[in-house]
C-alpha cells in the first residue's frame, strides 16, 4: 500500500511537472510578429452571434480592435477580466470600436458564448469562425490575438494575450498605443 501511494504521487509530481514544461512551451510557441501587419484585411462574411454578419466592408472609415479567441482557450479565459477591461475602455471612445471573432464550434465547459459572456457578466459583438476560415485568411495563428485595423481596413497592430502582464498595465499602455498610432495614420 504505501509503495503505491509513493508511485501516486509520484505519477501526480511527474504530471504536474509535463503540465508546468507544457505551459512553458506553449508560452515559447506564442508569436511576438504578425505576418500580415500593415496588409488589408481579406474578403470575408461570417455571421453574428445577435444576428446579421460582419463583412470586410464593415471596418471601413473606423478603428477597430478585433479579438480573435475561443471559449475552449485557456490563454482566452485567462484573458477573460484584461478583455473586459479592454472593452469597457474602448467603449469610452467613439472612434474605436471592439470585436471579436469566436474560432472553432468548441465552447470549453460551456454549453455556447452566451454561457461564457454570461459567466465572466460581459458581452461582446461577436462574429462565428466555425470553420477558421477567417482565422486563416488573416493569418492569425495563435489565441488570443488582437489586432487593431484602420479605417482603411488595414491591420496597424498586433499582440497577444494580455494575461502575460501584470495588473492592467497592458491594457493602460495598449490604449495608449492605439491612441498614438490613430494620430500617426492618416486614413
Amino acid at each position: 500500500m504505501l509503495r503505491r501511494d509513493v508511485l501516486g504521487a509520484g505519477a501526480i509530481l511527474a504530471a504536474s511537472a509535463g503540465l508546468a514544461l507544457l505551459g512553458t512551451a506553449r508560452a515559447a510557441e506564442r508569436p511576438t510578429r504578425f505576418a500580415n501587419l500593415n496588409k488589408k484585411i481579406p474578403k470575408f462574411e461570417v455571421p453574428l452571434l445577435e444576428g446579421g454578419v460582419m463583412r470586410d466592408a464593415d471596418f471601413k472609415g473606423k478603428w477597430s480592435v478585433v479579438l480573435f479567441w475561443g471559449a475552449w482557450c485557456p490563454d482566452c479565459v485567462a484573458d477573460a477580466p484584461h478583455t473586459a477591461a479592454l472593452a469597457s475602455a474602448i467603449a469610452q471612445d467613439p472612434s474605436l470600436r471592439f470585436v471579436t471573432v469566436h474560432v472553432d464550434n468548441r465552447f470549453g465547459r460551456w454549453k455556447g458564448i452566451k454561457e461564457f459572456y454570461a459567466e465572466q457578466k460581459f458581452s461582446l459583438p461577436t462574429a462565428l469562425d466555425p470553420d477558421r476560415a477567417v482565422f486563416k485568411a488573416w493569418g492569425v495563428s495563435w489565441t488570443p490575438t488582437y489586432l487593431v485595423v484602420g479605417p482603411d481596413r488595414v491591420i496597424r497592430d498586433f499582440r497577444t494575450d494580455f494575461s502575460v502582464l501584470p495588473g492592467d498595465q497592458g491594457i493602460k499602455q495598449y490604449l495608449r498605443d492605439i491612441s498614438a498610432l490613430k494620430k500617426s495614420v492618416k486614413a
